[in-house]
Formats: C-alpha cells, structure tokens, sequence
C-alpha cells in the first residue's frame, strides 16, 4: 500500500512536465535512410525521394501521438482527484520519461490513459514515486483493451474484503456485465482471464481441494488489484475511452 511521504515545495507541479516524447526525430530519420538504401539495393527509381516521404510521415504521426498523450494527460489529471500538489523534481521527471516511452513505444490510447490515471491517483494521495509509478506502467502498457474491461468488472463486483467473495457467482457477475445473456463468449472470457495471471492482478484458486487433484480452478481478485482499484477509476477511465459500461466489451 502506498505511505504518504513528504516531498520538498517550491519545485515545478508534474503538470508542467512537457508530455512530448523524445527520439522521435531519430527514429524518423533512422527509418528514412532504411528505407531510401533498401528502394536504392532494389534500383527503384525516387528512393531518396521515398525514404524523405516515410521520415515526413512518421514525424507527423509522432507529433500527433504526442499531442494526443498530452491531452490524454491533462484530461484524467484533471478528472481525478488530484490536488495542487508539488512533487520532488526528480520523481516527476522520472515519471514524465516513463510516460513519454510509452507514447514512443505507441501503446494504446487506453494504455496512455490507464497510465495517466495512476498519476491522478498518485497525486490524490499525495504519494508520488517514480518507481511505483514504474512498477503500474510495466504491467498496465501491455493491457489488452479486452483485460481492461474484464478488470474494471472485477473492480465493479468484487467485495471489500476479499476473504469473503465467492469466486464463482464473482467472475458469473463480471461475465453478465461484460456480454449480457451471450452464453457464447464464456471461453473468450476465460482466455481473457487466464492471460490476466501474468499481471498478479488475477489468481487461480481450486475448489474442493488442491489445483491438481481434477477439482474446479476458479479465478480470484487480488491485492494488487485493490491497489489498482484505490489509484484508478475505473469506470471514468473506461467512459472517457468511449467504452460504456454495459456494452464495455469490444
């Protein structure tokens, strides 16, 4: 769990961190030479001209991710629960870093938003570290749309106390959720969950004895979940994606 810590004042809020990635520019002139010598070897006419048209498009198409996280950016800060809050300069550099990789590696909009709200949540609890930011950004960037929506379920149903949810009737509620009376969609939605396990956001547990033993193995919630569920909003996350609640499934 997250333990507030007190950070110094009088440095510049993460807000004011610029979101625009870095090394665009070199990956576009990187990929124009590659392109330009490879039309070159095949003695295609216009290579330079070619190789110059794939840098041209690939700056365009960074500068509009770029624009795209930063409004992203500023929308889940502002819809959140932060306050005007001052973080340690280095953190917040950290953190922006982290964020402008994931806009150069392209992940999703829905990604870049997940990301985002964890740094809402952050800065609502007055808790801002880059390693814990760190920590959500590996495991949220590589979320499939489908394991967002079968987690904000999760978050939707599950009990408090995990001690007492009863696995079974939870993962029947988030399938309801999800796909209504489509009975057909079962196994899409235990694939779903079984790539989940990788997170730690979801574990197996066997009813009526050990996994192993021809009992049945039921899906759980876990803590780091809840984690999860205390930083992000869920729901607004999936609404400001343009994901409705009874109809989340893609």
């Amino acid at each position: 769990m997250t333990t507030p810590r007190k950070h110094r004042r009088g440095v510049a809020p993460i807000e004011a961190v610029p979101a625009q990635p870095t090394g665009g520019s070199d990956i576009a002139d990187y990929l124009g030479a590659v392109i330009s010598d490879a039309f070159s070897l095949l003695c295609v006419p216009g290579a330079s001209v070619l190789g110059a048209a794939a840098k041209a498009a690939l700056q365009a198409r960074q500068a509009r991710r770029a624009e795209e996280a930063r409004h992203i950016l500023l929308e889940e800060l502002r819809a959140g629960r932060a306050t005007q809050y001052t973080v340690e300069l280095e953190e917040s550099a950290d953190i922006a870093l982290r964020y402008a990789r994931a806009v150069r590696e392209g992940v999703g909009r829905i990604n870049l938003r997940m990301l985002a709200a964890v740094l809402a949540g952050q800065l609502a609890h007055e808790a801002v570290y880059a390693d814990e930011f760190y920590r959500w950004a590996d495991t949220l960037a590589g979320l499939t749309t489908e394991e967002i929506v079968v987690l904000a379920g999760y978050l939707r149903h599950m009990p408090a106390d995990l001690r007492t949810a009863r696995l079974v009737q939870l993962g029947a509620a988030v399938y309801q959720g999800i796909y209504g009376a489509d009975t057909a969609r079962w196994g899409d939605f235990e694939a779903v969950r079984g790539s989940l396990l990788r997170t730690g956001l979801l574990s197996i547990s066997a009813t009526g004895g050990a996994i192993g033993d021809g009992n049945s193995v039921v899906f759980a919630p876990t803590s780091k979940l809840q984690e999860l569920g205390r930083l992000v909003e869920m729901e607004g996350v999936l609404e400001r994606s343009g994901l409705s609640r009874g109809g989340a499934h893609p």
